[in-house]
């Protein structure tokens, strides 16, 4: 439950000097980045400017807003908690107020105050779009950009040589809601552990910034840190404290994370792809795991029930890179371009896939899932947590306030699962089986089998 709190001291936060430590990034960060998930295809991370009148503009990187677990040494450098926001209006700040929208099928925690081409409109007019009929306007208030060079901010993070907990799963809600033809798709992956109090040099990485909204989604999509309407900008964010329960739970980065990809059967099914939801589609197929020690690879195969085993008919595994995506939140993602993959003819592109998630130094355990019964196929989500404002007079101190018609964020699924992953504890990896139409998309059909 939130309260409404007076002056509350957080734990120390500790300058962090690390040494960045480059991962090996495949897969998604030699292509363009996608904003977040629901999108079938590949894409680019927003800039400020599209070509439809949104303001350009020199671009940075983005900043990371939500909680990481490294394995090994940090991706991050600098303070945790630390930020500095000096976008200014309208190329690298703009306006927003705290009612939900609606944005196709999905619902964002502000409404933001841009027009039909993403331009952001002036105070007064977001004034305006914030009045309900026959109510009081809502608190008009700011968001500072992602990928403005003006503005920066680091949320907390940890690091350890220990074995990241894989407590949550979460596949793309794109690949487990629908059945797509051949074409390129986004394959995302995301495991969750609980985030350790303090870190070795004595800093909390329990610390988020509250981010909002800008414009666009998938490949246009920008969002950034919602701040009061005040000046210096102090942003909302969410911390640790004795007496707040804050969210615990931090995204896993590993260097050594792999995606294989493979075809499980020649050919379409004859029975055709699923059509219909119900929450334990899987494919008929059971093929067996191995891990090569010497190339560091896995690969499934099948049981001849004589002793020897078969390969599955094709198959594709990388390293799988983590990014950093527009909401400020680690993500594994890879733009798998199905049209280009080069399937041999008489496998087909068509037909049962499966999708599995592993690394290769099994730094993260996924014995510790707490399985599906109980929620472990959806990210936690931001329950119980209080939003506070940093203190201009000193970085640990924290002024939490209560604002009228916000609720917790919520990232969690609902409805059920076209295809349903798994989590196999004994091989230590994550899988999703999907089916993949016939024909190619926008092609007007195609060949059997997607070639």
């Amino acid at each position: 439950m939130k309260r409404r709190l007076t002056t509350l001291t957080m734990g120390a936060l500790f300058f962090a000097a690390l040494a960045l430590a480059l991962y090996p990034l495949a897969g998604a960060l030699a292509q363009g980045k996608g904003g977040g998930k629901g999108n079938a295809g590949g894409g680019g991370n927003a800039g400020q400017g599209n070509g439809s009148g949104r303001p350009g503009g020199e671009e940075s990187a983005n900043h990371l807003s939500f909680p990481a677990n490294f394995y090994g040494n940090a991706l991050q450098t600098g303070t945790i908690g630390s930020s500095n926001f000096g976008g200014v209006f309208p190329t690298g700040m703009s306006y927003a107020c705290a009612i939900p929208e609606t944005i196709g099928t999905t619902t964002y925690p502000n409404t933001s105050c841009v027009d039909d081409g993403g331009v952001p409109l002036p105070y007064e007019s977001c004034v305006a779009k914030c009045t309900p009929p026959n109510s009081d306007p809502v608190p008009v208030e700011r968001i500072y950009w992602q990928k403005s060079p003006s503005s920066t901010w680091q949320a907390g993070y940890s690091w350890a040589s220990e074995r990241l907990w894989a407590e949550y799963i979460d596949w793309g809600d794109n690949l487990e809601g629908r059945t797509w033809p051949v074409q390129v798709l986004r394959v995302e992956t995301n495991t969750f552990s609980s985030l350790p109090a303090i870190n070795p040099d004595g800093t909390s990485p329990l610390f988020r910034f509250d981010m909002w909204h800008v414009f666009g989604q998938g490949t246009n999509e920008l969002w950034g840190v919602h701040t009061p309407n005040t000046d210096p900008p102090n942003p909302y964010v969410y911390v640790d404290t004795s007496e707040i329960a804050n969210w615990p739970y931090a995204v896993n980065v590993s260097p050594g994370a792999r995606l294989n990809i493979a075809k499980l059967a020649e050919g379409f099914p004859i029975t055709g792809c699923p059509a219909t939801a119900t929450g334990t589609t899987q494919s008929p197929y059971s093929p067996t795991w191995f891990f090569d020690e010497t190339t560091q690879k896995g690969h499934w195969a099948f049981d001849n029930e004589d002793g020897t085993f078969s390969d599955v008919p094709y198959d594709n595994d990388m390293l799988y890179g983590a990014e950093l995506n527009i909401k400020g939140s680690y993500v594994y993602g890879y733009n798998w371009n199905l049209r280009s993959e080069n399937v041999p003819e008489t496998v087909g592109k068509s037909g049962w896939w499966r999708l599995t998630f592993y690394t290769s130094e099994n730094s993260i355990d996924f014995s510790h899932w707490v399985t599906a019964a109980s929620g472990g196929l959806a990210p936690p989500t931001y329950t119980d947590s209080t939003p506070g404002v940093i203190l201009p007079s000193s970085p640990t101190m924290v002024q939490a306030r209560i604002r009228a018609g916000i609720t917790a964020e919520e990232e969690g699924e609902s409805g059920l699962m076209l295809y349903v992953p798994q989590v196999d504890t004994t091989n230590q990896l994550t899988y999703l089986d999907i089916c993949i139409a016939e024909g190619n998309a926008g092609g007007g059909g195609g060949k059997k089998g997607g070639k």
